[in-house]
């Protein structure tokens, strides 16, 4: 019977999202950063989070800077702006830095590419640039909410799982069960092996139905039109 490793194994294995960053022997990615201090280190200087968040992709031209941090509310809320060669306005980030006491955590809240953008692997890369940032500086985890949409789908590769216990997961299995009489006996199966893992991630689910070459397949489907609570563990 399929388990969530075998079905996250599958996907790990593109080569696109390895050209970039190389795996350890668990299977992580790891950009090479370091340690570079504290989560404070981060959250307490503009200068620093405006030299350590800027990331430039150099197969797709594209570039992301700091445009703005705001302190109005709490720790610094971070707005990012992509930028194409001719430097255009083609995309915005933006997470919340969160302070407690020694601890720190980030607080997902935009990714946005226009459509002219999209398909290049920027928004993957710079993603996880974020990530090494905010795990060189400490910091425990990225929570947020994965919308319908194509955010289900691309949090689900870029490794998020279900936060809380049972609510997002539940959701995003009851949709997996409701859409299965669309699909062949064979992928009706397999959602059900997939449903019944008590621990079952997004990846599992967004990886029902795959074969290699597809472009579409039931578990994208499936994921891209889902919305859960998302964290990843950047302590783990």
């Amino acid at each position: 019977m399929m388990t969530g490793r075998l079905v996250a194994g599958r996907f790990a294995t593109s080569g696109a999202e390895n050209r970039t960053y190389k795996r350890d022997r668990d299977g992580k990615f790891s950009s090479g950063f370091g340690s570079k201090g504290s989560p404070r280190d981060l959250a307490d200087h503009d200068d620093v989070i405006k030299r350590e968040l800027a990331f430039h992709d150099s197969e797709s031209g594209m570039s992301m800077a700091v445009h703005e941090i705001s302190r109005k509310h709490g720790g610094p809320y971070v707005t990012l702006h992509v930028t194409d060669l001719a430097g255009a306005h083609v995309g915005e980030f933006a997470y919340r830095l969160v302070q407690r006491g020694e601890h720190g955590d980030a607080v997902f809240d935009v990714a946005h590419m226009k459509p002219e953008a999209q398909g290049q692997g920027f928004g993957t890369k710079a993603s996880r640039h974020v990530e090494e940032v905010l795990r060189a500086y400490g910091n425990e985890k990225v929570t947020g909410y994965a919308s319908m949409g194509g955010g289900g789908h691309a949090w689900a590769r870029a490794g998020y799982d279900f936060e809380g216990e049972n609510g997002s997961r539940f959701n995003v299995r009851e949709r997996a069960k409701a859409k299965a009489k669309e699909y062949p006996k064979e992928v009706q199966s397999e959602i059900k092996a997939v449903a019944k893992i008590k621990d079952s991630t997004p990846m599992d689910f967004a990886m029902i139905g795959w074969r290699p070459g597809a472009t579409t397949w039931p578990g994208k489907e499936i994921m891209r039109g889902s919305d859960w609570g998302m964290v990843k563990r950047l302590d783990a």
